[in-house]
């Protein structure tokens, strides 16, 4: 009996460390945000970790103008309508709208939630976006990823009511 308990505890050991346990399938990031005022430094994983202070990626940011969306209610949804799809920089230059923003743009207007703040953060050749939405009693921040192989917005982490000031991808990111 003690035999068969042991082959079968190896064997239930092998399978998970072939096929993992515990992992984490969407990649991870670490961000900079503000959070009831004050700065805060998390490695997003299943749930943000506090971490220490670093310095973030130099990327670039892009606001969407205010009134980028408008929402409609539908079938007792909330709908998204890309209205003005301008996106500017801080120093008030207009991003050109390649297939790739509007991509983004169009995978955001799927979301089920009044978008009323959009930002693309370009980190090198990974594009974030980071948004806030209109839910009655808080304030979703959501920042996601876009996936232009299988062309989605992946989401990262849904803050409440936070202000993002930096971010930091691992080597390779997005983790296959």
């Amino acid at each position: 009996m003690k035999t068969k308990l042991f082959a079968l505890a190896l064997l239930l050991f092998c399978l998970l460390s072939v096929v993992g346990c515990g992992t984490a399938s969407t990649p991870t990031a670490d961000v900079i945000v503000r959070e009831e005022g004050e700065t805060r430094y998390y490695a997003l994983e299943k749930k943000p970790t506090a971490i220490d202070a670093f310095a973030g990626d130099p990327v670039l940011v892009y606001t969407a103008v205010d009134g980028c969306f408008d929402a409609y209610i539908e079938d007792d949804m909330v709908h998204n309508l890309l209205v003005d799809p301008r996106l500017y920089d801080a120093d008030g230059n207009l991003l050109e709208n390649d297939d790739t923003v509007l991509a983004i743009l169009a995978q955001a207007e799927q979301l089920d939630h009044a978008i009323y703040f959009f930002q693309l953060i370009r980190d090198g050749d990974v594009d974030l976006v980071f948004l806030k939405l209109n839910v009655n009693l808080w304030i979703p921040c959501d920042l996601y990823y876009y996936d232009a192989v299988q062309d989605r917005l992946v989401l990262l982490y849904e803050f409440d009511d936070v202000d993002l000031l930096g971010v930091r991808l691992p080597e390779g990111f997005p983790a296959a």
